[in-house]
Parts: C-alpha cells; structure tokens; sequence
C-alpha cells in the first residue's frame, strides 16, 4: 500500500505543477458554474468514506492507514464545506486561479514530500528468512516457542521466564490460550514449568479460575515480596481478562509456579 499512494501522490505532484492551463479550464468551468458543487461535495463526502472504511482503527502505527484516515477526513470536510458553504468555495477557488503558482508549488512540494514518506517507512532493508531455523553470525534463533511475548529472567540467572502469547482480538478472530515456558541458559532447551494451584492469598478473593480454565499471558515480571517470596505478575487475557499471580520456587533445581490469585 506505501509503493501505491507513493506513486498516487507523485502523479499529484507532477499534475499540478505541469497542469496550469488544464487547471485553469477547470477553474472557468467552475466559476461559469457548469459544474454541480452539491455534487461534487457529495463525491468528496463518498471518497472520504471510503478511505476511512479502509483504515483499520484497531492498528494505527502504519504510516498509510494514518495518512488515509487524515485524508479522509479532510475530504469529508471539504464536501461538507462544498455543499453547505458554495460562496466560501467560490472566494477561495478565485484566490487559488489568481495566485495559482504560490499554491500549485507548494502542494507539490507537500505531495512530492508524502510519496518520498510512503517509500522511506516501507523498505526496512532486507529481512532474514527464518522459516528454518537457522543460526548465523548475525542473529541466534530458538524456535521451539510459540508467540513468545515477554520474558524475566529468574533469580538463579540460569533460566528465562516466557510467556507464550495465546492471541487477542480484534488481531485475532478470538482470544486464544497461550503457554508459559523456561529456557535453560546453559544448553538453550525449552522446559515446561510445573504449574500448581492453591488458594488465592494474593488476589482479590472475588476472582477465582480453575485448572481447566487455562491462561492467555501478556505480559510478566517478577517481584521478590516483603517475606522473601518471589512473586510472578503477568497481563492475562483467556479466557478473561485479569492480573494473574503466582509464586515461583525452586524445587530440586526444578522451578514450579504455584497460583496465588487474581
């Protein structure tokens, strides 16, 4: 979608600065008002609809969903403008035909300005296949995690804490359940930890699970409580939502998470 309004904006770019007399035809027609401005607004209140229809709301750290959402609701605004105030349309379209290089460069500049935006956040540089799992001198990769979000390191500095992100929505078509997960520093294997339920001493007596009810975890961190206690925190989101608790003990060499609460 970058490469695409990159060149849209481009073509504008070029139209504007190399179009003065197709521009000026336009101009007359219009101030001869052989053109409908009530229709024309109703073109730009559609056009605007549609572009906000395809900004997804629920992801907005993409340059070209930001850049559709403001031109879509610029458009909007000026069919409302054209529908509802044609003399402030007339005066400004005089000024623009009158002053028309002043306005002509500077939106190509702005245009010309927005497809070198679109090209520079959409090539990050060549992106390393890592479908097979393959080290190499650059990055090392462990591929027996599914979705791992967030990771602690515990006391011992020889295991990490993983939480293995289930999916929520509206990235996913339903909250999904996810996993905890150790990785063993020394030889880099995966271990499952032992989970153990106990009463909620932690949480807040209200909330309550059940084995069966299994976990979604976000994010996690550790805290170590007034009583020496090490506390394990995490963001959990199957199958509700809630701050889940558990208490990490070393066991034999062995970690085990017993369930404090929620």
């Amino acid at each position: 979608m970058n490469e695409i309004l990159a060149i849209i904006f481009l073509l504008f770019a070029v139209i504007i600065s190399f179009s003065k007399k197709l521009m000026l035809i336009g101009f007359q027609l219009f101030f001869d008002k052989q053109i409908n401005l009530k229709l024309i607004g109703l073109l730009a209140l559609i056009i605007g609809g549609l572009l906000l229809y395809a900004v997804d709301f629920s992801w907005s750290d993409r340059i070209w969903e930001n850049t559709l959402f403001v031109f879509g609701v610029i458009s909007i605004l000026r069919g409302l403008i054209a529908i509802f105030f044609e003399n402030l349309v007339y005066k400004f379209a005089k000024i623009f035909s009158n002053n028309y290089y002043k306005f002509s460069i500077t939106l190509s500049v702005l245009f010309l300005s927005l497809a070198l935006l679109m090209v520079s956040r959409d090539y990050l540089g060549p992106v390393k296949n890592i479908d097979d799992c393959v080290s190499d001198e650059l990055i090392t990769i462990y591929c027996e995690f599914t979705n791992p979000e967030d990771i602690a390191l515990l006391p011992d500095n020889e295991f990490l804490l993983l939480s293995e992100f289930g999916g929520i929505r509206p990235y996913e078509e339903k909250d999904g359940q996810g996993a905890f997960a150790l990785l063993r520093l020394k030889d880099n294997k995966r271990i499952n930890p032992k989970i153990i339920f106990s009463k909620n001493t932690w949480g807040d007596p209200k909330c309550t699970r059940t084995p069966d009810d299994g976990f979604g975890p976000h994010g996690i961190d550790l805290v170590t409580r007034a009583d020496g206690s090490i506390q394990v925190g995490f963001v959990n989101h199957y199958p509700f939502e809630s701050i889940e608790f558990f208490e990490l003990n070393q066991n034999d060499a062995k970690w085990e998470m017993t369930w404090r609460g929620c």
